[in-house]
């Protein structure tokens, strides 16, 4: 399995995992898009999700539409706000983010970049349920 079959089954809405700063697990949505080998989403600097990544960037992502997938990843916070107006413009999300947040020079606003580690896609087929998975060459 490649990135690119994997990145078939990325639709809809992300259940984003972090963990807090003392430990504890926390679950959010995330309305992550994929850009070539990445994920992005935006989230407020404020938000649980930005502050738990400032403090581990380790995160894991589930989508279930049609296929369970499951993501594992490291994520970058972007603040930039040359490089927020550039994936802001760049016309990969679906949606307008103006709606959630505003603009790109909003100061709480952050941009997450997650660079996937490894990958299992778990799908229905004639002989019941098949699980692929992926690895990134680095991982």
């Amino acid at each position: 399995m490649n990135w690119t079959d994997v990145t078939e089954h990325l639709t809809g809405l992300a259940h984003l995992a972090t963990v807090t700063p003392d430990g504890r697990p926390h679950v959010a949505i995330a309305g992550a898009v994929v850009d070539g080998e990445m994920l992005w989403f935006g989230t407020r600097a404020s938000s649980g999700k930005a502050r738990n990544i400032a403090v581990n960037p380790d995160v894991a992502m589930m989508w279930s539409p049609a296929a369970e997938v499951y993501v594992r990843g490291v994520a970058e916070l972007v603040h930039d706000v040359d490089e927020k107006r550039r994936i802001w413009s760049s016309g990969i999300f679906p949606f307008d983010l103006a709606t959630f947040f505003g603009s790109p020079e909003n100061e709480d606003f952050v941009f997450v970049k997650v660079r996937p580690k490894s990958a299992t896609v778990l799908t229905q087929e004639g002989t019941g349920i098949v699980r692929r998975r992926w690895a990134a060459p680095d991982a």
